[in-house]
């Protein structure tokens, strides 16, 4: 089957998980014999081709005012303009139609489409191609991806997400067949009226192999960690609050992940101790062999959150907060344990049982490599393939 995959970003262009979703999902499609092409975009102009582990992957130039990608601000009279193009950017549609004319795809799978618009499913529509489209984000509801603003979660969506999100809803009918990574981002989409013509609606997560002969590094203290982007949303200081109200200093918390200079010197100032650790960015498999226990502390409604399943693959149970999917993946007592945000001392609690009782910590690396083994990327590719098979036949 000859399979074409849009994502915004792909490797090495990353900036978060979906990016490594879509790599795994697409080698591991490769793997099993099937033809499979990536259209991302590039921040430099003009189109080019590479090859990565038998993915043959197009990296496009954006035609918009600004390459939004980077970790930084941005003019707020810019912001708006880029959004409005990007609610279904011409320019990108001809380029899209350009690359599904060469490529001549059998089925085009769509994940984030911040950059490509929804002028991918238009111009996949106008080409006659059948459209999967796999929900990894909050895009489609709101420009800023996440439904967070200004240090508040948005519980539905505010007028200028609904004036933004209009056409996206009415052309999300077109789509043949619907993926949700998880159940919680699935139905945020579906309870809004989205994709109310799509043949099949089905969930499945992202993807992430067993580490094998992992070894972490013995230590006398419990260690914790973090490992994404440092941004207030992420809960990042919440966490940090909650280990320096620790009366004991039989502990370590290593923060793993890259935020604006800004919020980064921030966090330095306020959470200077000597049992922190900010490392920036680092491997996954180093991280893990520094930690015990991961944390994921998120404020927003997180869409999936890899660094689970990387934590499971690693053998290392996991504190989550009860936001988004994140309470969808962990079983709370087996793989780790879940807290409530709205508890202010929630968090606080959990780690401070674990660091007077580590014994709670006892089978909990069983149950996480147990785990792992839904997320294997050759099982997710054929839950891929079969909704493709099915979509191409209907």
């Amino acid at each position: 089957m000859k399979i074409l995959i849009f994502n915004s970003l792909y490797p090495p262009n990353i900036i978060g998980g979906a990016e490594l979703s879509v790599r795994f999902l697409a080698e591991a499609l490769v793997k099993l014999g099937h033809h499979v092409t990536v259209i991302s975009l590039s921040p430099h102009k003009g189109t080019t081709i590479d090859t990565i582990n038998g993915v043959k992957i197009y990296y496009v130039g954006l035609k918009n005012i600004y390459w939004p990608f980077n970790v930084g601000k941005y003019l707020s009279i810019t912001r708006p303009i880029w959004h409005l193009l990007d609610i279904c950017n011409p320019l990108m549609g001809k380029i899209a139609e350009k690359i599904i004319h060469i490529e001549h795809p059998d089925i085009i799978n769509t994940n984030n489409l911040s950059g490509f618009s929804i002028a991918a499913w238009l111009s996949s529509k106008k080409k006659r191609v059948p459209i999967v489209h796999t929900i990894r984000d909050h895009y489609l509801l709101c420009p800023r991806t996440t439904m967070y603003h200004k240090e508040r979660l948005c519980d539905s969506q505010c007028f200028e997400c609904r004036s933004f999100s209009f056409y996206k809803k009415h052309k999300s009918s077109i789509v043949d067949g619907v993926v949700g990574i998880s159940r919680y981002i699935a139905d945020k989409h579906f309870d809004s009226g989205y994709f109310k013509n799509a043949k099949i609606k089905i969930i499945i997560p992202n993807s992430y192999d067993v580490v094998q002969d992992f070894k972490k590094k013995p230590s006398n203290r419990m260690r914790f960690g973090y490992i994404g982007r440092l941004h207030p949303s992420k809960g990042i200081e919440k966490a940090l609050a909650a280990f320096k109200q620790l009366k004991t200093v039989n502990f370590e918390f290593f923060i793993a992940g890259r935020g604006t200079n800004e919020y980064e010197k921030k966090l330095h100032r306020k959470y200077k101790s000597q049992n922190f650790y900010f490392l920036g960015f680092v491997e996954p498999e180093l991280f893990f062999s520094k930690i015990d226990v991961l944390i994921v502390p998120s404020l927003w409604n997180e869409p999936f959150g890899r660094s689970i399943i990387e934590a499971f693959a690693h053998g290392i149970p996991v504190v989550g907060s009860n936001k988004g999917a994140l309470p969808q993946l962990i079983d709370n007592g087996k793989t780790g344990f879940i807290y409530k945000t709205e508890k202010p001392t929630g968090l606080f609690n959990i780690i401070k049982k674990i660091i007077l009782n580590p014994g709670l910590l006892k089978g909990k690396q069983s149950y996480t490599l147990k785990k792992a083994k839904c997320f294997l990327p050759e099982n997710i590719a054929y839950q891929y393939l079969d909704i493709y098979e099915k979509i191409v036949k209907a």
